[in-house]
């Protein structure tokens, strides 16, 4: 972006003399790769009253280097004050937007460049994998194919068909577009990554999980947990999953819970079964598990319905409804009604739930209210980090006000 901005830059034709030698300075500062001296040029050259639009551009684009993002985007928008049909500003407003996130803005910037360049590829591929992020699969795979109609040999138009056909289940589609795009270049690692992703069917990883509750009344509790996780291929998933309290009492340990589950995906719908058997107080219980999901375009609905039955024949059941709007990216918002019913106690619950990704890492934070037998509330937010292609970390931390207890806890992921 950089180089492309010197080259530019050299042939403008700037009408005061003052911001002329100001931005050759610039020039001249970016061919010594001193961005911070040409950032402090280009800002002097931006604040002038007849400032060329080139030189928003140039500072935008450096400002999105460094990682300032909201920056940059100022400087675009200011950019656009002076020339509103700036083909490049544009563009590059609506590159930020999408990394910020803001993908409906990002949208309506890529569709102002095609309202003054309806053939111009860079914004009909900008639109395409907007709206690919937005969850809109089926407008995202047309948006592409009318950008191979017009060039089929257009690799990145390739590889973001492929990566719908694949998100979409349709593996043999995105299998060929792939290695159509490998054919035009055995460089392209988004190709080479879609078709590894395609490939490995059997997917296995272990999770081990530690943690320790703690609260004014009582000892700290320390629990821990070990998971396994088994993809037979990308629609057919198994787990299992032993989690107990280390601290142990007369019984043996105060609870332990076992859980094993078969989750399958169809198109839009995923649907998941299984049974979980727990000890708690002497006590054990039963559960069979049952959920379900359905994508729709950015939303996802989500329901489940655990019923149980204790060894005294006693029944209870646990269930819940909720729904997740996805803003971009791995970015959400959700919210959830669960609703318990067991011996003497009955509790409804509202959970409000947020996430998103930078990078390597996935951040969320949980908060509930419930109410019932008891009344309480808890608030929850965890850390993700994916630090390598086969090892993970993650951190958590929930504080429950029911006897102000607080819960942190690590797991470690590691790929067979």
């Amino acid at each position: 972006m950089l180089r492309r901005a010197l080259i530019a830059a050299a042939l403008l034709n700037v009408g005061h003399a003052s911001a002329q030698a100001t931005l050759e300075d610039a020039v001249t500062h970016l061919s010594r790769g001193e961005t911070t001296a040409a950032a402090r040029a280009l800002t002097e050259v931006t604040q002038q009253p007849e400032a060329d639009p080139h030189a928003f551009l140039f500072l935008g684009a450096i400002q999105r280097d460094a990682g300032e993002l909201a920056a940059a985007e100022l400087s675009f928008q200011q950019g656009l004050t002076r020339d509103p049909a700036h083909r490049s500003l544009r563009l590059e407003l609506a590159t930020t937007q999408a990394w910020r996130g803001n993908l409906e803005a990002a949208l309506h910037s890529y569709r102002e460049v095609l309202s003054l360049h309806p053939t111009d590829t860079p914004a009909r591929l900008g639109v395409a994998r907007t709206l690919f992020w937005q969850g809109d699969h089926a407008e995202a795979a047309a948006a592409y194919i009318d950008v191979l109609d017009r060039e089929d040999n257009n690799a990145e138009a390739l590889v973001g068909l492929g990566d719908v056909r694949r998100s979409r289940l349709q593996r043999r589609s995105a299998r060929a577009l792939y290695r159509r795009a490998l054919q035009l270049s055995q460089d392209n690692a988004e190709a080479a990554a879609g078709l590894r992703e395609l490939d490995e069917t059997w997917r296995g990883d272990i999770v081990v999980g530690a943690g320790v509750v703690v609260g004014p009344d009582a000892d700290p509790a320390p629990r821990g947990s070990l998971g396994m996780n088994i993809q037979a291929t990308p629609e057919i998933r198994l787990s299992g999953q032993v989690q107990q309290d280390v601290r142990v009492d007369d019984e043996g340990p105060v609870a332990r819970r076992g859980t094993v589950l078969l989750a399958g995906r169809i198109h839009n719908l995923t649907l998941q079964g299984g049974y979980q058997l727990q000890r708690a107080e002497g006590r054990r219980v039963h559960r069979l598990l049952l959920a379900g999901a359905v994508v729709v375009q950015k939303w996802t609905l989500l329901a489940s319905f655990r019923p149980g039955r204790r060894d005294d024949g006693r029944l209870e059941h646990m269930s819940s409804v909720g729904v997740q709007r996805a803003l971009g990216g791995e970015a959400f918002v959700g919210a959830t009604v669960f609703r318990a019913d067991h011996e003497t106690q009955r509790q409804t619950s509202v959970a409000l739930s947020a996430g998103t990704a930078l990078g390597p890492l996935r951040w969320r934070i949980d908060g509930s209210v419930s109410v019932g037998t008891a009344r309480f509330g808890a608030l929850g937010t965890g850390l993700w980090w994916q630090f390598h292609p086969r090892h993970a970390l993650g951190l958590r931390a929930d504080v429950l006000t029911l006897g102000w207890r607080t819960l942190v806890g690590a797991r470690y992921q590691v790929r067979l």
